[in-house]
C-alpha cells in the first residue's frame, strides 16, 4: 500500500480528544490521570488460561496467486508468502488484527507490553540469556510492534538459519516467560516513553491532532498507554492478554524471502496452525465524528508546529489512488509555493495515511501562520475548482511510481506492503494493483477527490500562536 507517506504523525499514537484552550498542563493531565482517555467500558481483562491447540492442524489450502507470491489458508489462520531470490534475508510477521479497537481506557498500554515483553524475556523452553544468545549467533532479530489497525510479532533473519530462528520465534509467541524481571524492565522503557511524549514538538503536535481528530473513536487509544495503566498491569494479566490475542481468525502470517513455499507452510501449520479455533468478534471501526476546528498546545518555540487533518478515502476504495496523487501532487505545490517562492517556513508537506478508517493532512511550522496558511489554502482551492494540467499528472505520477518502488527495496517493506493490503484494505490483491490504480488517475478524478476530502479540518497548533483565530483554519469556502 503507501509505504512512502511516513511522516511524523505515523508513530502510531492513538489519542483522544482536548479542549480547544491552551493545555498548560498536558503532560500531568497525560501522566497521573487514570480517566484520561474517554473511551472504553472497563478493564475486562481475560482470565489467564492455557492456549488451546488442536491434535492435528487443518489441512492449508490454496487462496490465490500472483506472481511470486502465494497466500493460504489453514483453518481460520491465513499465510501469505513471497519468494524473492534477490537477497538472502528473510523477514517473518505474525500480524494481530485489532490494534486500537482492541484497546479500552483501562486496558491502553498492555498490548504493547504484553508483546514487548513476549519477545525480550526468553520463553519456556529456553531461557533469555540461551534465546539472545542463539540469535545473536545468527545475527537474527526477533521483536514486536503495534500499530492502530493491528500489532504483531517480527522474525529477521538469513535464509541459512531460518529453520533455527522460526522455532525461536514461534517459541515468543506461543511460549514466553515473561518474567516479572522483565516486566519490570520493559515498564520502566514504556513509562518513560509515556513522560516523554510531549518533549518533541513534533510528536506533541501529533498527540494534539490526533486528540482531536480522533475524539470518540477506537483510534484514539494509545498503545503506550497512560501511566496509571503500565503501572498497575501484573504479570498475570499481560500473559493472558496476550494468549487472549492469539485467535486464528485475526491472525495473518506474511513470509517474504528465499525458504520454499511449501516448507513454510507445513511450519505454520505444525505452530500457530494447531491453535484452536474460536468465535472472533467482527472489529468494526465507526467514521469521525470530531468537529472541525483548531486546538492549541501554547510552547514558548521560535515557530509554530501546525498540523491538519481531514477524513480521507481508506485503502481499497475506488477514491484512494487518486487521493494518493491528489496529496502528492498538492506537496508538491507546496513546496514551491510556500517554501520556495515565499520563504515561509522550511518544512511543509501534504499527504494520506493508510488506516482502515482512513485520514490525510497539511503540515506546516510557520513564524507567520497568518501569511502561511492562506498560501497553503489557495493551492487547496485551486486544485479543487480545475482540474490539474496532464503534464503535471504525469510528472507526479512517474515520482510516485519511482519512489514507491525505492520503497519497497527491502523484505521487510514488502512484508509490510502486504499485509497493508490484507488488513487495511481487506485484499492483499491491492499490493500489485496500486501502481496500475496509480496510472489510471486522470486530472478529473484529482479534481473529483479534492472537492469531496480536501475539506472540515482538524488543526492542532503547538507554539506561540495560540491566540489565532478560529477562521484562519477553516480552509476555503466550499
Amino acid at each position: 500500500m503507501n509505504v512512502r507517506h511516513a511522516l511524523i504523525f505515523a508513530v502510531g499514537l492513538s489519542v483522544t480528544a482536548c479542549s480547544s484552550k491552551p493545555q498548560k498542563d498536558d503532560r500531568a493531565m497525560f501522566a497521573e490521570t487514570p480517566g484520561f482517555l474517554l473511551r472504553g467500558v472497563g478493564r475486562a481483562l481475560p482470565p489467564l488460561a492455557d492456549l488451546a491447540f488442536v491434535e492435528e492442524a487443518p489441512a492449508a489450502t490454496s487462496a490465490g496467486e500472483v506472481g511470486p507470491t502465494s497466500a493460504f489458508k489453514i483453518g481460520d489462520l491465513r499465510v501469505l508468502h513471497k519468494r524473492t531470490t534477490a537477497n538472502s534475508v528473510v523477514q517473518a510477521r505474525l500480524y494481530v488484527y485489532g490494534g486500537a479497537a482492541n484497546l479500552t481506557e483501562e486496558t491502553s498500554g498492555i498490548e504493547e507490553l504484553a508483546l514487548q515483553v513476549a519477545v525480550s524475556g526468553g520463553t519456556t523452553e529456553t531461557t533469555k540469556d540461551d534465546f539472545n544468545a542463539r540469535l545473536d549467533a545468527t545475527g537474527a532479530a526477533i521483536f514486536s510492534f503495534t500499530d492502530r489497525d493491528y500489532s504483531g510479532y517480527g522474525l529477521k533473519t538469513l535464509t541459512d538459519h531460518f529453520d533455527q530462528n522460526w522455532e525461536l520465534f514461534t517459541q515468543a509467541v506461543l511460549k514466553p516467560a515473561m518474567p516479572d524481571d522483565e516486566v519490570s524492565v520493559r515498564r520502566a522503557k514504556q513509562l518513560a516513553s509515556i513522560a516523554s511524549l510531549l518533549d518533541s514538538p513534533d510528536t506533541h503536535l501529533t498527540y494534539s491532532a490526533g486528540q482531536h481528530m480522533f475524539a470518540n473513536h477506537a483510534y484514539q487509544q494509545l498503545h503506550i498507554g497512560t501511566k496509571a495503566n503500565v503501572e498497575s498491569f501484573t504479570r498475570d494479566e499481560l500473559l493472558a492478554y496476550q494468549r487472549a490475542m492469539l485467535v486464528p481468525a485475526n491472525l495473518l502470517v506474511v513470509v517474504v524471502g528465499n525458504v520454499d513455499t511449501a516448507a513454510l507452510v507445513e511450519k505454520v501449520r505444525k505452530s500457530f496452525g494447531r491453535l484452536a479455533s474460536k468465535r472472533a468478534a467482527p472489529i468494526d471501526l465507526p467514521e469521525f465524528t470530531s468537529e472541525p476546528g483548531a486546538v492549541f498546545a501554547a510552547k514558548p518555540l521560535p515557530t509554530n508546529y501546525i498540523l491538519g487533518m481531514f477524513e480521507g478515502p481508506a485503502p481499497g476504495s475506488p477514491d484512494y489512488a487518486p487521493m494518493l496523487v491528489a496529496t502528492d501532487y498538492l506537496r508538491e505545490r507546496l513546496f514551491e509555493e510556500v517554501r520556495t517562492k515565499r520563504n515561509l517556513t522550511y518544512a511543509v508537506s501534504s499527504g494520506l495515511a493508510d488506516q482502515r478508517v482512513n485520514y490525510g493532512y497539511l503540515y506546516v511550522t510557520a513564524v507567520k501562520p497568518d501569511e502561511t496558511l492562506p498560501v497553503i489554502f489557495a493551492e487547496v482551492k485551486k486544485l479543487r475548482d480545475a482540474p490539474i494540467p496532464a503534464e503535471s499528472l504525469k510528472q507526479t505520477v512517474s515520482v510516485f511510481i519511482t519512489e514507491h518502488y525505492m520503497g519497497l527495496q527491502t523484505n521487510a517493506s514488502q512484508a509490510s506492503a502486504l499485509a497493508q493490503a490484507e488488513l487495511t484494505g481487506g485484499d492483499w490483491h491491492l499490493a500489485d494493483q496500486m501502481l496500475g490504480q496509480i496510472r489510471a488517475v486522470g486530472p478529473a478524478d484529482v479534481q473529483r477527490v479534492a472537492q469531496r476530502y480536501l475539506k472540515d479540518y482538524r488543526f492542532a497548533v503547538v507554539g506561540p500562536g495560540s491566540d489565532l483565530p478560529q477562521a484562519l483554519f477553516a480552509g476555503p469556502a466550499q
